[in-house]
């Protein structure tokens, strides 16, 4: 049976992830640039070209839920911003085929749902909610529940650690920049952390990632316009948009340094937090 290679530019590191691509032996291909010649065509699923750079400006399918990105072709694209997850999107192409649903596909589909809507806690709609059902018995959960307790390497502990120690509060806002990361994805885990602090609504976490200042901000649903915020904070400066209550900018350096010069960690943090503040209204962080 004829299959589509998985590929990924970079390498698997968040623990949770690695450990599902174990347990459901899922075969991961680790891209460079190059080796996309070697293909007839490329889908980019949960992801858009322009983070990528300008090396892909055309690709063959796109299949997203996040905010559209402007500046790219593809032949087909189907970007549902309303829905909670991609996975969402799959179920609806796999129930609109009839095709069979394996235990092994359903869990990797259901794990992706779960994590994106925290539960169905966040950003979901009736289609998440359908999806969900569908493959809630299908399912593998005790394969579920291996995969949502991983290890977790003691450097993001210590990288944790800094974070708190590095916090500004500025009303119900948490802030922090953690500098230099080995993975990115560290930095919304951090923020979904911080926003436990009592009294806080919002958490904007930071750090330095392959030559990007790349900021994560996570709310609580009542607070609305994360994306909004982010992209009005941060458009200019690079890609940057998300949802309700989460959203992303990703930043070249050097882009900032074309701005203001060259920028320490303390000038980084200090350069989130006022266009943060600016933006919803305030020119200071206490």
């Amino acid at each position: 049976k004829t299959t589509a290679p998985i590929g990924s530019f970079g390498k698997v590191t968040r623990p949770e992830n690695v450990t599902m691509i174990r347990l459901l032996e899922v075969e991961i291909e680790h891209l460079m640039n190059k080796d996309l010649d070697d293909y007839d065509a490329i889908a980019l699923v949960d992801v858009q070209p322009p983070y990528f750079g300008d090396f892909l400006p055309v690709v063959d399918a796109v299949v997203d839920h996040h905010p559209r990105v402007a500046d790219y072709e593809a032949r087909y694209c189907d970007v549902r911003t309303n829905f909670g997850s991609t996975a969402t999107i799959f179920v609806q192409y796999l129930q609109a085929v009839g095709a069979k649903v394996t235990h092994r596909l359903a869990t990797a589909l259901y794990y992706g749902l779960k994590t994106d809507t925290l539960f169905l806690g966040r950003e979901t709609t009736d289609a998440d909610i359908e999806a969900f059902t569908y493959l809630y018995p299908l399912a593998n959960h005790s394969l579920i529940r291996r995969m949502e307790r991983p290890e977790v390497p003691l450097r993001d502990l210590d990288a944790l650690g800094y974070a708190l120690r590095a916090r500004a509060i500025s009303g119900s806002t948490f802030f922090t920049h953690v500098g230099l990361v080995e993975r990115e994805d560290v930095l919304p885990q951090f923020a979904e952390f911080c926003l436990q602090v009592e009294e806080i609504e919002r958490s904007v976490v930071s750090g330095i990632f392959c030559g990007n200042l790349v900021v994560s901000l996570r709310s609580h649903p009542h607070v609305k316009g994360s994306g909004g915020l982010v992209r009005h904070a941060f458009g200019q400066y690079g890609s940057a948009g998300g949802h309700r209550s989460m959203a992303k900018a990703v930043i070249p350096l050097a882009a900032l340094e074309e701005h203001f010069g060259r920028l320490n960690d303390a000038d980084l943090a200090q350069f989130v937090q006022n266009q943060i503040m600016q933006c919803l209204g305030a020119s200071t962080v206490a």
